[in-house]
């Protein structure tokens, strides 16, 4: 069973699978459940460490996983991001026409083998967003800031929130850019082991300064009542 069935026929995969090939989509679907994967890295560039990703390619993948779309489409996505044309030295998503055909040619890879890549990617993925760097990318919103200050502000409130989720990643780029144009398309070229621990020191530094303004604004309240 290629992948570009498995997407499509994702909510009812039987079903699809009957019409488009007749009694024989029954075998495709035994297949599945049966045939054990094969590695992908003699036809794609595969992500062996979360670390050698560049940024912006790391944000390719993010963007897939946390979309909160439908599931086949997360997928579809996803697998788009982990495998890459072997061709490439470094990651380059730029080119329509090239993204097109790569599109294309992982449509037609085995479904089980896409699904694997995407399963061991998720992985890696998964252990250094939560493990290495936990709280780095997806803080917890209780972790380091005032609840008081986080109160319902209505429509206003919810702006705020879609906005910060629809340029959460450019905020990030832009910051590691110093809010400069001209550095951000370096910074996506680099890779994680230097943007992730940048990160992680710009949150702790951010956590520290935060909990110094408001020991200072306690003592400035207690001098106040005194």
């Amino acid at each position: 069973m290629i992948w570009e069935d498995y997407i499509k026929g994702y909510k009812n995969l039987p079903e699809y699978l009957f019409k488009k090939y007749g009694t024989a989509g029954k075998y495709k679907l035994e297949e599945m459940e049966t045939r054990l994967p094969v590695g992908l890295e003699d036809k794609f560039k595969l992500v062996e460490s979360i670390y050698d990703m560049e940024f912006g390619h790391f944000i390719m993948a993010e963007m897939a996983l946390t979309s909160g779309k439908e599931n086949n489409e997360v997928m579809y996505n996803l697998a788009n991001a982990v495998l890459r044309p072997i061709s490439d030295d470094e990651f380059d998503n730029s080119d329509l026409k090239k993204e097109e055909e790569h599109i294309k040619k992982v449509l037609l890879e085995h479904a089980k083998d896409v699904l694997n890549e995407c399963t061991l990617f998720s992985e890696k993925r998964n252990k250094f967003v939560k493990k290495d760097f936990n709280g780095v990318f997806y803080k917890d919103p209780d972790e380091d800031e005032d609840k008081e200050e986080d109160l319902d502000n209505g429509a206003e409130q919810t702006f705020e929130e879609s906005f910060n989720k629809d340029w959460y990643w450019y905020n990030i780029a832009t910051t590691l850019a110093g809010n400069d144009i001209l550095k951000i398309e370096p910074i996506m070229m680099m890779k994680m082991k230097y943007v992730a621990p940048h990160l992680a020191y710009l949150r702790m530094k951010g956590i520290i300064e935060y909990k110094r303004r408001k020991m200072e604004e306690v003592a400035n309240k207690i001098k106040q009542r005194r």
